[in-house]
């Protein structure tokens, strides 16, 4: 899938952390979405199971997830 809008990068980014993580996330957000040409780097932040994560991606123009960090995860009292 090639990437025409913004609104693209995001479905693409809540997909692939759902499939890394689970179907079962909460309060997923995109913080920033940074256009680099050749790639689109995503921050995010989402809840599941207790915890709240920070995730960063890189996705390519096609659509392909080139690189992933868990910054974060952090209990949630």
């Amino acid at each position: 899938m090639d990437i025409e809008s913004m609104k693209d990068v995001k479905n693409i980014t809540e997909k692939n952390i759902k499939d890394m993580y689970s179907d079962t996330i909460e309060n997923f957000t995109v913080n920033s979405i940074v256009n680099n040409s050749d790639r689109y780097d995503v921050s995010t932040e989402f809840d599941l199971s207790g915890y709240h994560y920070t995730v960063y991606l890189s996705i390519d123009t096609e659509g392909n997830i080139t690189k992933f960090s868990q910054i974060a995860k952090t209990k949630i009292e």
